[in-house]
């Protein structure tokens, strides 16, 4: 009974962002609508999952950093819950995770702690010092190159399954044509029985 009332405690105590927060939620639309990336503007992004409660412990203190932030940069975040596609597109694996995305279009990973006074300092000057990476491709294809590893060395090993059943149907024919003729060519079965 005590863990029924703690997980519904928990269930609705959940932070969500509120209207009239600074944070935007961001899909894949507003995305190529704001041209995150390409304007210059720069974003700084919480992708989170609502379950997840780590991201539980950072998005109010993201909400309360967006509020203090007014002039450094715009303030997102991305419920990879919902925007699996924009989650991917930026290889997100392990939530909560904060990019800024300069006006250059680069890529920063955020890894100091997770307090609004590291999230400006990180926004005021400690970004600089972060490496880069150059931003995703919206027209990714399905094909990577492990993908297509992969598909070869099934196609390989189909291959060699066919070139096995062949050798041995081949075998099996070969071995009861062999017992056909020597059964035939046998002289003492061709010859007639004398009584």
């Amino acid at each position: 009974m005590y863990k029924l009332i703690l997980l519904i405690v928990y269930v609705y105590s959940k932070h969500t962002f509120s209207e009239d927060s600074k944070v935007k939620q961001l899909n894949n639309t507003e995305f190529q609508q704001f041209n995150i990336g390409r304007d210059n503007h720069s974003w700084f992004i919480l992708f989170y999952r609502p379950s997840c409660p780590h991201c539980q412990k950072v998005l109010p203190v993201w909400e309360s950093f967006a509020d203090f932030n007014q002039t450094q940069g715009k303030i997102g975040a991305v419920n990879c819950e919902v925007e699996k596609e924009l989650c991917k597109l930026f290889s997100i694996n392990a939530v909560p995770t904060m990019i800024l995305i300069s006006e250059g279009g680069n890529l920063h990973h955020y890894s100091g702690n997770r307090t609004k006074e590291s999230f400006i300092s990180f926004l005021d000057k400690n970004w600089q010092n972060n490496e880069m990476e150059t931003p995703p491709e919206q027209d990714q294809s399905i094909f990577d190159t492990t993908t297509i590893f992969i598909l070869l060395l099934l196609i390989l090993i189909a291959f060699l399954i066919w070139i096995y059943f062949q050798e041995k149907y081949e075998y099996q024919s070969i071995n009861s044509q062999v017992n056909q003729s020597s059964i035939l060519e046998m002289p003492e079965i061709n010859k007639p029985i004398e009584i």
